[in-house]
């Protein structure tokens, strides 16, 4: 959750079993007669939305469901020296109904829709960063 207080706070979530990123810039072709192809693009609102499915570990990540608390989501990936980087400062989690089954942990189920991450700080003006890294030392796999 983002914090005032707190520069690294306490993560909601450590595992997730699966992630989808949704990014449009809701573009859309300005077709004419006379004209082969499109003419113009007309560029709508840019949106990032998700749905991933983690690791249940405690009832915070309920409770910030539930409050419509801001949350910020990071994920870095690195494998054979190269890496990516998405970084969404203000996400709003929704769904997180807990799936319990027997014999199996816990999961959570969650939806996410991103936001400029402006009222946060002027620092995190964006709804999505990625970064890609061609290069990275041994040690960012570990």
């Amino acid at each position: 959750m983002v914090s005032d207080t707190d520069e690294a706070p306490t993560p909601l979530f450590a595992f997730v079993t699966d992630l989808s990123v949704t990014i449009s810039n809701n573009a859309t072709p300005l077709k004419a007669i006379g004209t082969l192809g499109a003419f113009e693009v007309n560029v709508g609102q840019f949106t990032v939305s998700g749905s991933m499915t983690a690791y249940f570990s405690s009832i915070d990540a309920i409770a910030a469901i539930r409050n419509n608390s801001d949350i910020t989501f990071d994920v870095a990936i690195a494998a054979k020296n190269k890496g990516i980087l998405l970084d969404m400062p203000l996400v709003t989690l929704g769904d997180g109904r807990a799936n319990v089954e027997q014999d199996s942990p816990i999961t959570l189920p969650l939806t996410l829709e991103a936001a400029s991450g402006e009222p946060i700080g002027t620092a995190f003006d964006h709804t999505c960063l990625m970064c890609f890294f061609p290069y990275l030392p041994d040690a960012a796999e570990t």
